[in-house]
């Protein structure tokens, strides 16, 4: 019985160890929901919506919320859109082709690249915050330590499908 106690005590660090590694490594946290902007739309191979994003702080959520936009058009699509099936169909893409994706949406953390001096991730190619369009009161949840708002944002879906065609993920000329 003490040889037991004795191998849990030292096996339990390993295991939460094991499941900070893989908190710190996900590519997403994939909590997000997308809104349609009703009586909006964007340029012509453009989609224009809400994606509400968590953050520490206003500027954080839009960060996230740019990134999440992003996701949202690849893996999820726009509900209420003419983009409404996502680019790509398969979501496990996403988790087979992590190190592509990794370095696509930049998930060292939302600035790091700013910090370190790096290039922008890829992704922030096709997306756009709408700053002109003031954000809705209403689209702001408080929640103690975090927030959840409601960001307007701009994906231009044509240049973000001819990019994953010209990587080998989606054929080209398939779609919407």
């Amino acid at each position: 019985m003490k040889n037991v106690f004795i191998t849990l005590i030292t096996l339990l660090p390993l295991v939460f160890s094991g499941v900070s590694y893989a908190q710190k490594n996900k590519i997403s946290s994939l909590s997000y929901e997308v809104k349609a902007i009703p009586g909006k739309s964007g340029v012509k191979g453009t989609v224009l919506f809400k994606v509400f994003s968590y953050g520490k702080n206003a500027s954080e959520a839009i960060e996230r919320g740019k990134r999440d936009a992003v996701h949202a058009v690849i893996f999820r699509g726009i509900p209420a859109s003419n983009y409404s099936r996502p680019l790509i169909d398969d979501p496990d893409l996403m988790f087979d082709e992590a190190k592509y994706f990794k370095s696509f949406f930049g998930v060292k953390d939302l600035n790091s690249w700013q910090r370190e001096k790096k290039a922008a991730p890829s992704y922030l190619n096709y997306v756009s915050y709408m700053d002109h369009v003031t954000i809705n009161p209403e689209d702001i949840t408080d929640l103690g330590k975090t927030k959840k708002i409601g960001v307007p944002v701009q994906v231009n879906v044509e240049l973000l499908r001819s990019k994953l065609a010209k990587d080998g993920f989606i054929k080209k000329g398939i779609g919407f």
